[in-house]
C-alpha cells in the first residue's frame, strides 16, 4: 500500500484491526517495549515492532498492528530454494544454518498469526483489509 497519504494509511490500518477484533483478537502495545500483544483463540504472540522511541509514543496499537500483518505477510513470500541454500552452505555453513532458523521462525510467526485470528478466512481478510496480495500466503 502506498502510505504516502496519512489518512488513507490510518483508515486501512483501522479496517486491518477491525478485521482482527470482529474475530475476537486483542491487540495492545506491551509498556516499556517496542512491541504488540496480540491475543486471540486460545493463543498469544508479541510481534516486535522496530522504531524508534519518538515513532513509538506516536504509533497507535492499529498502525502497529498494520506493521505487524504486512511483516508476518511479507516473510510467507520469502523461501530459498534448497539449491540455492546448498551453493551457499559451500561457502558459508554458519550463515545458511542461521538463514534456515530465521526463515523457519518466520513462516511459523506467520503460522501463530492465522490461529490467532482464527483460520485461514480471517487471515486472508486481513489481508486483504491491508491491500495486500493474497496469493503470497497461497500454499
Amino acid at each position: 500500500m502506498d502510505s504516502g497519504d496519512p489518512q488513507r494509511f490510518h483508515e486501512v490500518c483501522a479496517s486491518v484491526a477491525m478485521v482482527a477484533r470482529n474475530a475476537g483478537v486483542s491487540i495492545a502495545k506491551v509498556p516499556g517495549s517496542h512491541a504488540l500483544a496480540v491475543s486471540g483463540n486460545g493463543s498469544s504472540m508479541t510481534f516486535p515492532i522496530p522504531c524508534d522511541e519518538a515513532d513509538w509514543r506516536k504509533t497507535s496499537p492499529e498502525e502497529a498492528f498494520y506493521s505487524a500483518v504486512v511483516d508476518a505477510i511479507a516473510w510467507a513470500g520469502v523461501s530459498a530454494d534448497n539449491e540455492t541454500l546448498r551453493d551457499l552452505e559451500d561457502a558459508d555453513q554458519p550463515e545458511v544454518v542461521l538463514i534456515r532458523k530465521d526463515l523457519a521462525d518466520q513462516h511459523s510467526r506467520l503460522g501463530s498469526l492465522e490461529a490467532i485470528v482464527g483460520g485461514r478466512e480471517t487471515l486472508a481478510s486481513l489481508i486483504k483489509a491491508a491491500e495486500l496480495d493474497p496469493n503470497v500466503v497461497a500454499k
